[in-house]
């Protein structure tokens, strides 16, 4: 049985704030071996591996992520009557929030704002 069959039988079973608190936690426990490479990375190399790891997330985990909570996003569409990718938001936000921000501080380039403000626009793209 394929992913999103597991999930539409799982939504049948929850209501919709638990299925994307559950979506949430997903998130931000998948998220944390990609924070952790990240502390382990020295300062001077910190900014090409959030660049490499971003490449990496956007191109083949938000794809899949999304295809996989596709019937979550068909269910939201049809009783919201709105087109809001509920599920990318808050993959993008989580990877804003547990890979990008925890290392804002650590970003030691003259020009971080225009980095960290370029990885911001994207993720709201």
């Amino acid at each position: 049985m394929e992913l999103n069959q597991y999930l539409s039988r799982y939504m049948k079973t929850r209501i919709l704030p638990g299925v994307l608190q559950d979506i949430s936690e997903l998130l931000t426990l998948s998220l944390s071996p990609l924070e952790q490479k990240l502390a382990d990375t020295d300062e001077g190399k910190l900014v090409p591996r959030l660049v490499e790891i971003w490449s990496f997330f956007f191109g083949n985990v938000l794809p899949y992520f999304q295809g996989a909570f596709l019937p979550l996003e068909i269910d939201l569409r049809t009783l919201s009557k709105t087109n809001y990718v509920v599920t990318r938001n808050m993959a993008l936000t989580a990877f804003r929030d547990k890979v990008i921000c925890t290392n804002i501080d650590r970003i030691g380039s003259k020009n971080w704002f225009q980095t960290v403000n370029a990885f911001l626009l994207t993720l709201l793209s």
